[in-house]
């Protein structure tokens, strides 16, 4: 029994030695799956320039520049200039761009801004959601908007020009995805946007005259203010690429 006693005290030490070094990894500990993926994702870099390729098929350029500012959360802003995208000739149909017009605007700029919260899915670190908040000035000359804008009278479509505001918030889900440096960044989401108009109409184009009149007399426009709320429905694809920390 004393020699046995004595074999355990005398292995001990050694055993805690081999414990120890199976312990010690020089290469850093072992991931498990979740921390793989977590290590696929772009956390050594702390900046992201992305083209926005949605808005881009509307001949909408926007760049977004988006900063971390912790393994969370980062902020990002995008910032937009519309080519116009106006039709000056008169149709039975009035302007056609303008029977869509919430999706081709005029010309001008626009700032769009958010939080991004990334990591709510271990599995899928590049998932995220946004707040967005979206903001736009936009200006419209010389082009024909439909009936309804103002008269609503059949075949006859108001013709002039309309500086207006967007203002909109849109909460956003989307995937963030790093190839060597490379981003891909997929998103869907809706919301709401409130459109304000202040329109200055010099006359209308009557389908049946096949003719420009005037509202009044004088050549003189016909100045108004009118607001819209309307929902937003929010999807596009932004490439890019990640830099410094």
């Amino acid at each position: 029994m004393q020699g046995v006693l004595i074999f355990l005290l005398a292995t001990l030490p050694f055993s805690a030695f081999t414990q120890e070094k199976g312990l010690y990894n020089p290469a850093g500990p072992t991931l498990g799956s979740s921390e793989k993926n977590l290590a696929r994702t772009d956390t050594e870099r702390g900046n992201f320039i992305k083209l926005n390729l949605a808005r881009l098929l509307f001949v909408d350029f926007a760049v977004s520049y988006e900063r971390k500012i912790s393994r969370k959360i980062s902020l990002e802003m995008e910032f937009g200039y519309q080519y116009p995208l106006e039709s000056h000739q008169h149709s039975d149909i009035g302007n056609p761009f303008f029977g869509l017009t919430l999706f081709l605007p005029g010309q001008g700029f626009s700032f769009e801004a958010g939080p991004k919260i990334y990591r709510l899915n271990q599995n899928h670190p590049g998932f995220y959601i946004l707040p967005w908040m979206i903001f736009k000035d936009m200006v419209c000359t010389d082009v024909s908007f439909p009936a309804s804008v103002y008269g609503n009278k059949e075949k006859c479509y108001p013709y002039g020009d309309n500086h207006y505001q967007v203002y909109g918030v849109i909460f956003r889900i989307g995937t963030m995805k790093n190839f060597g440096g490379f981003i891909l960044d997929l998103y869907t989401g809706v919301g709401i946007k409130v459109k304000s108009n202040h329109y200055n109409l010099y006359g209308y184009w009557d389908t049946d005259k096949e003719d420009l009149l005037s509202y009044n007399k004088d050549g003189s426009p016909v100045s108004f203010r009118k607001t819209t709320v309307y929902p937003a429905i929010s999807l596009g694809l932004k490439i890019g690429f990640g830099f410094g920390r």
